[in-house]
């Protein structure tokens, strides 16, 4: 371990050292950054609040996921238990540690709202969430400061772009027909896909030391590290494609969907529309093989590209049948496709 390491390495004692009474409030704020968390509250911002949101913070958490799935197997870094016996794994991780991957997901995700709702008490609120998830990821020891600095400066980077380059994309997307779009869809989740799998394959053959795969089973024996797993990017790729392409698919031959109504019409949408999403998400998990073989990963794919064709297109069109929900305009019958 490096001296550098080795002066992080105090910061996470120092937090450790505060007491084991901050464990929960540190998971409650850790499970703000977590992508389990993204995935449901993208869905209520899709069905309850606003769609377009709903769909933007979605595209950014797939963006935003590739590009920290990208920096962790090229810079190929170590968290802190796994090289530090004195650092307490309050919580496990399988993958490489820098750029921490919440701290990035929080400054991408809740700076990406904070800009699209543009209140000074909600940018101070966000970003005292991101500041804490990040902090509450050191405390947990998984990850160093410097994981946590890289994770937020590229999660505010995403965010700088995306509002920069967004009404651009969106005007030259706009007059393209479905057939298009779709094309586009998958084309843009294939290169996802492939930043994701090209490391990958050209640094597994160096690998990583192995007391560090030693040393993380006697701090967390029930979560050994594989940081050169492949599934999660067919997991990311699949749901992208799924997402955007169901959307344009809303957009160009639905007309859109509103999210406003009544409050029990809400509920109703999120409710139902929940249930499927947790059948896709667990009951295809049960019966889908989850090897890392060529087989799973098609499946994998296909998977949560069917969760993503879900959420921004099934669903809306299925409230909308149900009286639940309107376009947000008549589509045109004589659109080109």
């Amino acid at each position: 371990m490096d001296s550098w390491l080795q002066l992080e390495v105090q910061v996470n004692l120092f937090l450790q050292s505060l007491g084991t009474w901050l464990t929960i409030p540190m998971g409650v704020l850790t499970f703000l950054g977590n992508e389990e968390f993204f995935l449901l509250a993208m869905p209520f911002l899709f069905w309850c609040v606003n769609a377009g949101l709903g769909f933007r913070i979605g595209v950014m958490l797939m963006l935003s996921n590739t590009v920290n799935a990208f920096f962790k197997v090229l810079l190929r870094s170590p968290r802190p238990y796994w090289v530090e016996p004195r650092v307490t794994a309050f919580s496990a991780e399988t993958s490489f540690g820098v750029p921490s991957g919440h701290a990035q997901n929080s400054a991408s995700l809740w700076g990406l709202a904070a800009a699209k709702i543009n209140r000074r008490w909600v940018w101070v609120v966000f970003s005292l969430i991101a500041f804490g998830v990040g902090l509450s990821r050191i405390y947990l020891g998984v990850h160093f400061l410097r994981d946590v600095l890289l994770g937020w400066f590229l999660g505010a980077l995403l965010v700088i772009a995306f509002t920069r380059w967004e009404k651009a994309v969106c005007d030259w997307l706009r007059p393209q027909s479905l057939r298009r779009w779709v094309l586009l869809s998958a084309a843009a989740a294939l290169v996802l896909l492939l930043l994701m799998q090209l490391p990958i394959a050209l640094l597994s053959p160096g690998g990583y030391p192995a007391e560090w795969t030693q040393a993380a089973l006697q701090a967390a024996p029930e979560k050994p590290i594989t940081p050169f797993e492949r599934s999660g990017g067919f997991t990311i790729a699949g749901t992208f494609f799924g997402m955007t392409a169901g959307y344009a698919f809303l957009i160009k031959r639905k007309g859109g969907f509103d999210a406003s109504g009544s409050w029990w019409k809400k509920a109703l949408r999120y409710v139902l529309g929940g249930i499927v999403l947790l059948a896709l998400w667990f009951g295809l998990g049960r019966i889908f093989p989850r090897g890392e073989d060529l087989i799973s990963y098609i499946l994998r794919f296909l998977r949560y590209t069917l969760i993503g064709v879900w959420v921004s297109a099934l669903a809306p069109i299925l409230f909308m049948r149900l009286g639940l929900a309107s376009p947000i305009l008549r589509p045109d019958p004589t659109h080109r496709t």
